[in-house]
């Protein structure tokens, strides 16, 4: 189990990673992983919690038509 506040941070961090994401970003910024950025979205989960949202986060992030609505469902429903 997660607070909201916890569940709520991953998706603001989620959020403005996946907004500020584009396919050719690594050539445009040099040294950049999206895992660096995954790690950031996921810090606020317990790190035994990470892996179940990593590769969704993932979708998320770099794919437009991700369901949103999904990961954020996921999330919450860790919320007592």
């Amino acid at each position: 189990m997660i607070d909201r506040s916890t569940a709520e941070a991953v998706t603001y961090r989620t959020a403005v990673t996946a907004f500020t994401y584009y396919p050719t970003k690594l050539l445009d910024e040099p040294g950049y992983n999206v895992d660096e950025d995954i790690d950031w979205c996921l810090e606020p989960l317990d790190a035994d919690l990470r892996p179940a949202f990593r590769t969704i986060a993932r979708d998320v992030i770099t794919d437009p038509n991700a369901d949103r609505q999904a990961y954020i469902r996921h999330l919450m429903n860790l919320v007592p």
